[in-house]
């Protein structure tokens, strides 16, 4: 945290993160993950893997880092140790695959949730997508296009990683 000069810890972040959560569980909690930062070694990229596998986080985007010029990583990166390419690809990729098997816990615990839902433009096979109060897309079965209008829906089920509900 410190040569990547974040104003705030890792705690401090946490307790952010949890107060959100237990406001509301249902909460669609994201953050990017720089991963192969210099200096980074393996315990480091351990304590960043278990804490995202331990928070209420639901995904996250999950960037490999590179040295851009004139930045003061740059000129660090001749002092300090930068993890490998093939280092960065597999954290990244672990990290990826830790964010997916969480959005997809978090969109299972949904099946059953009732929300008001935002109806936007987009129409798939007589589905219309909508949001929900937490910003996560479910698709509805509906006869017309109700663009911009908002309904109490349900989430009925889950299918390749898309919600699908009914109008309640």
């Amino acid at each position: 945290m410190k040569l990547m000069k974040r104003d705030y810890s890792a705690n401090e972040f946490a307790d952010k993160v949890n107060i959100l959560y237990n406001i509301n569980r249902f909460s669609f909690i994201a953050t990017d993950v720089i991963t192969g930062f210099i200096g980074e070694t393996d315990r480091e990229f351990d304590k960043t893997y278990n804490f995202l596998e331990k928070s209420p986080i639901s995904r996250f985007h999950v960037f490999r880092f590179s040295a851009r010029r004139g930045t003061a990583a740059y000129y660090m990166r001749n002092k300090i140790k930068e993890p490998s390419d093939s280092m960065k690809k597999l954290r990244s990729k672990a990290l990826i695959d830790l964010s997916n098997k969480k959005y997809l816990e978090f969109l299972t615990k949904h099946v059953g949730y009732e929300s008001p839902a935002l109806f936007l433009i987009k129409r798939i096979n007589g589905h219309q997508e909508a949001l929900l109060d937490n910003n996560i897309p479910v698709m509805i079965r509906t006869e017309s296009n109700i663009c911009g209008q908002i309904k109490n829906i349900k989430v009925n089920r889950l299918k390749n990683n898309l919600l699908f509900g009914r109008i309640i």
